[in-house]
């Protein structure tokens, strides 16, 4: 939490448009519209919301990216702890590929969380709603809650990772991987950022330590931790086994050849439903008490109907194919929410749409924001219209992203002569209220132009690897998002005052890509034609 931005939060409290939304709130109004909100003003206003109500929250973005900025914005205005987002699997429809276990990691643990019961707001695009995921028993049954000076029975711990897929190893290097030494297990669950080390004295967990994978060594002790599942789907060998019967020779055989034997049973997201195993969807982990906010409601709808569209057009393509292998796969309906399943769940829970644009008569309450504009990078002109948003009756707010950013930009307006306050503060994205004169302009904004992200072509000659000590400096790999490059070694990094141990990759120009070793998902050793 940053202090002007909860100073921000006291001070809207005054303003008409939120003692209106406080008033159609406590009507108990089922439905409420609110319009005029712009750039990181919408989560200015579920971080209100969520202060004077105190209970579960849910809001829906129309994309990733959109609810990856609303999940930060919300950490800034509420703090880490309150804020968890719920991704999108990264996966498309139908993609013979399983999803990267950081991200089901993320998944799971808002999921958890939620299950405590205790108030807190968790974002997920369009996309995530509409997939689906581990029902709220199972992860009650298959999560477990390790307590320093708590008797456990060492052989129950093994027995649950095995049970969760976790694959044993002599030493814990890998995500979802786990090891066994005399009274001390080790285990890397896809939630951290690093492995969990379980030391036993007879039954009782004498001690959690978090190590370093480069290391082995302990770098920090907590009092507590959690397992949770490996993956959303809670199956066994035994499963598949008696699929694989219910088919004829040759579909059993590409049953086995798409799950693969690299124990990532890759295609599983899109054969499940066929298998007789469970899932459910987020809305059914929410209690009633739970408050959902629509980021766009006519842009979430559009996407939902997209997304399952696009499921539909590559069922029907891989239904085209001369052999009967898309017999494995299930059907969209089966696998995903539908546009009409998703409004009939949304309809259980009272809703506040959140949008830019405003209509008086369809609006219950009208919020007047401005988005920040892209400035020049010539200073002159920054400093001009700075000038006059000073000259029309604004109080100006800049909000830097660091101390060192903050020094900088002090530097350059230094010799302008009226008031400004810099602060650190992160926002993705700056906005004025008018109904309070002033501006909170984002320094990233104002000195850099932003361009939209361009996603290069992923590849896919490689062999996965298994470890990274099956790597030499020198040897080629190749990143699925950036290509082949060569292998220099292993560096510790600081990021975000968090030491990290990553892979270091040269490209083409000396530029160097540093990948964390616990997501080495991406990375494949390169098996390409000379």
């Amino acid at each position: 939490m940053f202090m002007i931005l909860q100073k921000l939060l006291k001070e809207i409290e005054s303003l008409n448009p939120v003692g209106k939304l406080d008033n159609c709130l406590s009507d108990g109004k089922k439905q409420v519209n609110i319009g005029g909100l712009s750039a990181s003003s919408k989560a200015m206003v579920v971080a209100h919301v969520f202060r004077k109500l105190l209970r579960p929250m849910l809001v829906i973005s129309t994309e990733s990216e959109t609810a990856e900025r609303m999940a930060d914005d919300l950490k800034a205005f509420l703090g880490d702890g309150l804020v968890y987002l719920f991704p999108a699997l990264g996966i498309s429809p139908y993609e013979i590929r399983a999803p990267h276990m950081e991200i089901v990691g993320q998944r799971l643990l808002a999921l958890y969380n939620l299950s405590c019961g205790q108030p807190m707001v968790i974002v997920a695009p369009v996309e995530a709603i509409l997939e689906k995921t581990i029902p709220k028993r199972d992860l009650s049954e298959y999560s477990l809650r390790l307590e320093r000076g708590k008797e456990l029975d060492r052989e129950k711990l093994i027995a649950l990772l095995e049970r969760l897929n976790y694959q044993r190893s002599p030493m814990t290097e890998m995500l979802g991987e786990y090891s066994v030494r005399g009274g001390i297990i080790d285990f890397f669950a896809p939630k951290d950022e690093d492995p969990v080390r379980i030391e036993f004295f007879g039954d009782v967990i004498e001690s959690i330590r978090h190590f370093s994978v480069l290391t082995q060594r302990s770098t920090s002790q907590v009092e507590s931790t959690v397992i949770l599942p490996r993956r959303e789907i809670i199956f066994n060998d035994d499963i598949i086994e008696r699929y694989a019967h219910t088919l004829d020779e040759a579909q059993a055989q590409a049953l086995y050849i798409t799950l693969g034997d690299n124990g990532d049973y890759d295609g599983l997201e899109f054969i499940w439903p066929n298998m007789s195993v469970n899932m459910a969807n987020l809305f059914e982990h929410l209690s009633q008490q739970t408050l959902v906010f629509v980021d766009e409601p006519g842009l979430c709808d559009g996407q939902a109907e997209s997304v399952f569209e696009t499921a539909q057009k590559r069922y029907k393509s891989l239904c085209e194919k001369s052999d009967e292998s898309y017999r494995l796969f299930a059907k969209p309906e089966r696998i995903y929410l539908d546009r009409h399943m998703f409004d009939l769940e949304l309809e259980r829970f009272r809703v506040v749409n959140l949008t830019v644009s405003y209509d008086d008569e369809r609006s219950d309450v009208v919020f007047h924001t401005r988005a920040q504009e892209y400035f020049s990078s010539n200073m002159s002109f920054v400093k001009g219209r700075l000038a006059e948003l000073y000259q029309q009756g604004y109080k100006l707010n800049i909000l830097c992203e660091g101390p060192s950013q903050k020094e900088r930009i002090g530097e350059l307006i230094d010799d302008l002569h009226f008031p400004i306050g810099l602060h650190v503060a992160r926002l993705s994205s700056g906005f004025a209220i008018t109904e309070l004169k002033q501006w909170f302009l984002v320094g990233n904004q104002m000195f850099t132009r932003f361009r939209k992200r361009h996603y290069i072509k992923r590849f896919r000659e490689g062999v996965a690897l298994s470890s990274y000590n099956s790597l030499n400096p020198g040897d080629f790999v190749v990143h699925i998002d950036y290509g082949i490059g060569k292998f220099l070694g292993l560096e510790t990094l600081v990021v975000d005052g968090r030491k990290r141990d990553c892979l270091a990759l040269l490209y083409l120009g000396n530029d160097k890509l540093y990948v964390p070793i616990e997501q080495l998902n991406p990375v494949h050793t390169f098996a390409g034609k000379d």
